[in-house]
């Protein structure tokens, strides 16, 4: 579970705002953030902006709640995010939390300066998307959500519960954002969203993704990198393939929510794919553009799930050649179909996910091999007191860039450079990656 700490001081009060989860997640607190900074604060405050896609993600928010009251009785906790959306009265209730604003409220400013209410949650999200007000920050990167919601019910998943109906922002005000960001010395931008292939569903003409990226390619012309997030390949148009293809700007990284390689077992998810149809659309996309890397979501042991379509899971790892994923535990969640299912033993659903992350080692071990000893950009994240750097690949592999030989480096945070990524021997690890730096793009 990654998690990220922000920090703003205004008219002597502390604020601070915790992120669990998703990048929307993440993008949105640096939104709450701005807010705070304007709020009337008459005491410390901590904001949590919680996930609830697990109930590990729950556990650990729960956690910190606690920890937070323990050491710091008299800060003022307010809990925002999925977990306060769709278990309000729970947390209403819990020791240490003082107001609690759902997902459709916790982006307005009148949310955190009500004095009198210690609940605002509605009963779904539907409030309309906005484009955030951007601000030159330390930030190498832009997370933008062009996308918020889902129309779909995955039987494993609260997200709809917690997140509303799908809504987009639009291509005028994605550009504009954008433009503004880039134009405040950001080189890289990750749109972000909850399904973000389904962008677009709700605007006029119900155009695609494609289109987006298009337009957004078109007319800001000095954007470095565009990333976009974790995306349902079932939804993936032939516009955003062909840009994938020929656009260099649009890093070759694509993270496809899949969940699972058997077709029953996708068949009781109530996913909008096939097992062929994920390997084929896999295929396409290594085809189409050499250097991919593609990632993927895996869940096992999800309820009734044999060893058979458990192997039919694995099989497809190497099949659609993946190789950055991410591994999940089934996790039962009420409210969701699937935790009314026959149940399997922990025992197994933690054992199978055992055996994924073994193959998503293998797969990427093999994966970053092929990098060693080629020249790549890389965006300069932090520098280190040796002179070295913490940077992200294209393919968005965490990377020590080492200064250049003979010569003093001049290496920057939020800088792109070009590095040449050192030989397997000269390796340390096997999920990252060490380049020697050459020079500034």
């Amino acid at each position: 579970m990654t998690q990220q700490t922000t920090i703003a001081q205004r008219r002597k009060v502390i604020s601070k705002v915790i992120s669990f989860g998703c990048k929307l997640n993440h993008a949105e607190s640096e939104q709450i953030e701005n807010i705070l900074s304007k709020a009337k604060l008459e005491k410390e405050t901590i904001v949590i902006n919680s996930c609830s896609v697990t109930n590990e993600a729950e556990r650990q928010l729960r956690q910190k709640i606690r920890q937070i009251h323990r050491k710091k009785p008299q800060t003022k906790i307010i809990l925002t995010g999925c977990a306060a959306q769709t278990n309000e009265q729970f947390y209403k209730n819990m020791v240490g939390v003082d107001k609690v604003i759902g997902n459709g409220q916790k982006l307005l400013q009148k949310s955190y300066s009500n004095k009198n209410i210690d609940t605002i949650v509605e009963n779904n999200a539907t409030t309309k998307l906005l484009a955030p007000n951007i601000k030159r920050s330390s930030n190498t990167r832009f997370i933008l959500p062009v996308q918020q919601g889902c129309d779909h019910r995955c039987t494993f998943c609260l997200i709809p519960y917690a997140r509303g109906k799908s809504r987009s922002l639009s291509i005028n005000e994605t550009c504009q954002s954008v433009k503004q960001a880039v134009d405040n010395g950001v080189l890289e931008v990750v749109l972000s969203g909850i399904d973000i292939a389904s962008w677009g569903a709700d605007l006029e003409g119900q155009p695609k993704l494609g289109c987006l990226i298009d337009a957004l390619l078109r007319r800001v012309k000095n954007l470095a990198r565009l990333r976009v997030s974790s995306i349902d390949g079932a939804a993936l148009d032939d516009k955003f393939k062909e840009l994938l293809a020929s656009e260099k700007r649009l890093m070759p990284h694509i993270h496809l929510s899949l969940q699972a390689g058997d077709d029953m077992i996708l068949k009781r998810m109530r996913r909008r794919h096939s097992r062929s149809q994920a390997i084929k659309l896999c295929n396409e996309l290594s085809h189409k553009r050499k250097d991919i890397a593609l990632g993927a979501d895996l869940i096992a042991g999800f309820p009734t799930e044999s060893e058979q379509m458990f192997q039919n899971t694995c099989d497809m790892i190497q099949e659609a050649g993946l190789n950055m994923l991410h591994i999940f535990p089934f996790s039962p969640m009420r409210l969701t179909p699937a935790a009314r299912m026959p149940q399997l033993e922990r025992a197994i659903v933690r054992q199978r996910a055992n055996r994924l992350r073994s193959l998503a080692d293998k797969a990427q071990t093999k994966f970053l091999q092929k990098q060693h000893a080629t020249y790549d950009h890389f965006l300069i994240e932090t520098i280190a007191e040796d002179g070295s750097a913490i940077a992200k690949s294209k393919h968005n592999v965490r990377t020590r860039v080492m200064p250049a030989l003979n010569k003093k480096s001049i290496m920057k945070k939020g800088q792109l450079v070009q590095a040449r990524i050192l030989p397997s021997e000269m390796q340390s690890c096997t999920r990252s990656l060490i380049a020697q730096y050459i020079n500034k793009c």
